[in-house]
This record gives structure tokens, sequence and C-alpha cells, in this order.
């Protein structure tokens, strides 16, 4: 499942034809390293991994290359800060699909909160002049898609309880 999800996320530039141009529309970020399936963090083995999609207000096409990057490199610092990992990212000029991995003591929206409010607090103080143009002062529909990705094989749990012992 997660090898589906990410190659649907990967393709999103295709899907919505920004794909192939020098002025591509679309942004990208994928983690430098594949991470093991399960985490573990205080005695808990867990795999928390969801795909979120978030829209712009009004469907409006607010991020191009300049704000697009801008945004992956915040979001990257507000999952540092806020403990969890994202390790897929496509910004397109209306939406922007994630696949982030979160901590048991952290629910889907406290990190959908933290994304929106965050890039929210960030597209206002330096992107100003295009929430103008694009009339998209929230920068967010106040609504978001997830779903759980996570899957582990009989192995993955296996060599679980042989390290728990």
């Amino acid at each position: 499942m997660r090898t589906v999800i990410a190659k649907y996320i990967a393709s999103q530039a295709e899907h919505h034809g920004y794909e192939g141009g020098a002025a591509s529309l679309v942004c990208a970020y994928d983690e430098p390293r594949t991470p093991p399936v399960l985490s573990f963090r205080n005695h808990t083995a867990f795999n928390l991994t969801h795909h979120l999609v978030l829209e712009t207000q009004r469907h409006a096409n607010v991020f191009d290359d300049l704000t697009g990057n801008a945004l992956i490199e915040y979001w990257l610092r507000v999952a540092e800060k806020k403990e969890f990992q994202i390790a897929q990212i496509r910004v397109l000029p209306n939406h922007c699909h994630l696949r982030v991995r979160l901590l048991p003591a952290m629910s889907m929206l406290e990190c959908v909160l933290a994304l929106m409010n965050n890039s929210w607090a960030m597209m206002n103080s330096r992107f100003w002049g295009v929430l103008k143009q694009t009339d998209a002062w929230d920068v967010w529909e106040p609504s978001f898609y997830a779903a759980t990705i996570g899957d582990v094989t009989t192995a993955e749990v296996k060599a679980y309880l042989k390290r728990a012992d």
C-alpha cells in the first residue's frame, strides 16, 4: 500500500498536466532516505503513516515555484518542531499532497492544524501580495482529506517481537 500511495503522490504533476515544461507549476519533496517500516519510541512500535490532501481557499492558484518551495521548506521545519515526519510533498497550484508519519500521541487533526496554521502565518508574512492577487486570504479551505496508509508484513511483526524480547 505504501508503494501505491507514494507512487500516486509522486505522479501528481503528470496527473494534473503540470509535468514536462521548464515552467512547471509543481514543487516536490521526497525524504532523502527510506525509513524503517516500523518506528520505535518509548518501548512502542508503530507505523502511523497518512496520505493528506490540503486544498487552497476557493481552489485558487496560490502556489508557483517560489511560494511552493517556501511552503515545503517551512513545513519541514514545522514537522521537526512538532515531532512528526514528512516523507513526501507535492505542491500544485491549488492543492498539496503529503505523506506524513505521526507519533502515537499526535492526532491527524493536530498535524493538519500545525501545517495549515503555520503555513497561513508564513504566507501572510512573506507572500501577502500573492494572497491579495488570488483573494485566498485564508490560504486553505477549512477541510482536508486524510487516509491511513500503513501496512506491516508478518515478517516485520516477527522482527518487532524478537526486538521486544
